[in-house]
């Protein structure tokens, strides 16, 4: 039987029809009407074990990006480094790359499309990246604040509550999309899309779609200006970052030779641009424009050389270990692994079984669990695995890059006209986390009440931490204001003992806090609660309330400074027993 709705809904589809164009008609029925069947397409051939190269490639040309220039980061600004200022490298300083965030953060990714799905939703996404501990800075920081106060993605990354929306993060941690999904830029973007909303917004989202992009490409590819076209092809050809890169391009075909030459011009162009908050009108930019053209021009003046485009890409200076670090990860990718000197991946092996931090992934897993999405993710579009000869390969689906269609950009006036907005910020997310925290603790603690919870880290609920379920993390205000956990209500006749089982973050400058347990206001004890040595120390204490059996009373547990040190603690449990 025919639907009633249906003559309403096609009298809208013709009066659609003919105001906006049969091409646009043809797209907006798509975006309505076009499921995300996999249709088979023209397939791509890459053999395993050169995927395999490559894949080791552009992770180990990360770790050793990042570690090669880590000493100098931030400390040209605005400058190229010196000649000789690099010091030389020893294959045991790639350790550094083990507590790297440009490693870390995006393997919080890694396990959300794990756990998620490849499919994944910022939606989706948001609650991983909102419940990491990790320290963070400019848009993950101020993004990772808004979900946690309720301000979600897409607001969560847009300039109207994330003054860092233009900033580097997103560029930095997009690899993984671009690893994950070889000779597939189009699925690449679409994956990378659902995580850089979460912090970033236009210019910044487009520094990792680019990124994404140009790594999807290395597995296809043999010339690395082929890498750098199709990552463009990835991002709004009129955005300000389109035109920045091509400005690169076009210096370095009519001047080979002239790195310098480039970084004199994006400087004059370029290098006042910066709207993040640190870097406007200052020396620093963290623009992640301007540090995606180093990226680009160590690529392109690199030659293809490993060393010399680690070279130049950091001495590019502002945030070079970030940089390096892309434009090593990339050429990794392009080249493979076994193109790498082995002097920059002699100690890899030896730290293979060591745990990145803040993630479950050593380098042997991560290697791991990336082969298993890129299989889901090329079957997932009618690729498969086909043996000719002696080799495996994969088939995979040829696909166009395709640029988001709404051009995005954070704009200066942009900026002063948010100003008002910025300055309620923090009121707003207090509130919303407060609200927030308030829901959570109802789960780990009922009956419980929280005020005064700082901000410097991510409290909050964790359902697994620390070899416990269910811990609630709070961190004091201040060194001076406590975070203060509240209970009121009556006791029963019995023998009451409050039970506490706590410890401390090993995150952190100091290890220690102060757990002070007041019942009616009057101090019942004080506890210094500290982390000693790796790992995480839990303790108990329990606290005799016989003499208020069978009265109302309240309870306040403090989580304070320990010598104007603030720290968080882990609350594993909360209760009254008997």
């Amino acid at each position: 039987m025919q639907s009633k709705g249906f003559v309403p809904l096609l009298t809208a589809l013709i009066l659609i029809c003919t105001s906006c164009g049969t091409k646009q008609f043809q797209e907006k029925f798509q975006e309505w009407f076009g499921d995300d069947t996999p249709k088979k397409l023209e397939t791509q051939r890459l053999s395993l074990f050169e995927y395999d190269d490559k894949l080791y490639g552009a992770w180990a040309g990360k770790m050793i990006g990042v570690s090669y220039g880590a000493p100098y980061e931030f400390k040209y600004l605005g400058e190229i480094m010196e000649e000789g200022v690099i010091r030389p490298w020893k294959p045991q300083y790639v350790e550094n790359a083990l507590q790297q965030d440009d490693l870390y953060v995006q393997m919080t990714f890694l396990q959300a499309i794990e756990e998620k799905g490849i499919q994944i939703t910022p939606q989706e996404a948001a609650p991983y990246f909102a419940k990491t501990l990790y320290p963070l800075w400019h848009a993950n920081d101020a993004g990772r604040r808004n979900i946690r106060a309720g301000i979600l993605p897409p607001d969560s990354g847009h300039p109207r509550y994330n003054p860092h929306a233009n900033d580097i993060d997103f560029q930095i941690e997009a690899d993984v999309f671009g690893i994950l999904c070889p000779g597939m830029p189009r699925t690449a973007v679409n994956m990378a899309k659902s995580f850089g909303v979460l912090m970033n917004y236009g210019d910044g989202l487009y520094g990792g779609l680019f990124v994404a992009g140009m790594y999807s490409a290395a597995f296809m590819e043999t010339d690395r200006i082929a890498v750098i076209e199709k990552g463009l092809q990835c991002i709004p050809e009129k955005s300000q970052y389109a035109q920045l890169i091509r400005d690169v391009l076009e210096h370095y075909r009519g001047n080979p030779t002239d790195w310098r030459g480039c970084w004199t011009m994006l400087e004059d162009k370029y290098g006042s641009t910066d709207l993040c908050p640190n870097g406007h009108n200052q020396p620093l930019n963290i623009d992640a424009k301007l540090n995606g053209g180093y990226v680009v021009l160590g690529l392109l003046y690199g030659e293809g050389d490993f060393a010399k485009t680690l070279e130049i890409t950091t001495r590019c200076g502002q945030d070079n270990d970030c940089n390096p670090s892309t434009a090593a990860g990339v050429l990794g990718a392009l080249g493979g692994y076994s193109r790498i000197p082995q002097e920059f991946t002699l100690n890899i092996p030896l730290i293979s079984d060591r745990i990145f931090l803040h993630t479950p992934y050593n380098f042997t897993t991560l290697i791991q669990a990336c082969r298993r999405q890129t299989n889901k993710i090329i079957q997932r579009y009618s690729g498969y695995i086909q043996r000719l000869g002696d080799r495996e390969y994969y088939a995979i689906p040829v696909q166009k890059p395709v640029a988001p269609r709404d051009l995005e950009q954070f704009t200066a006036s942009m900026r002063d006209g948010y100003q008002d907005e910025w300055a309620r910020l923090d009121e707003r997310r207090s509130k919303g986390l407060e609200k927030t925290l308030q829901n959570e603790l109802q789960k780990a603690a009922p009956g419980w009440t929280i005020r005064n919870c700082g901000q410097a880290i991510n409290p909050g609920l964790f359902p697994e931490l620390a070899d416990r379920f269910d811990v609630f993390v709070t961190y004091p205000k201040s060194a001076e204001v406590p975070c203060i956990l509240t209970w009121q209500g009556a006791l029963t006749e019995e023998k009451p003992v409050l039970h506490l089982n706590v410890a401390a973050s090993s995150t952190g400058a100091t290890k220690n806090w102060r757990l002070r347990v007041y019942v009616n206001g009057t101090q019942l004890a004080e506890e210094k609660v500290s982390q000693m040595g790796d790992g995480i120390q839990w303790r108990d204490f329990k606290y005799d309330l016989s003499t208020y059996a069978g009265q109302t009373i309240t309870i306040e547990l403090e989580n304070a400074a320990d010598d104007h040190y603030s720290i968080a603690a882990y609350w594993g449990k909360i209760e009254f027993i008997e």
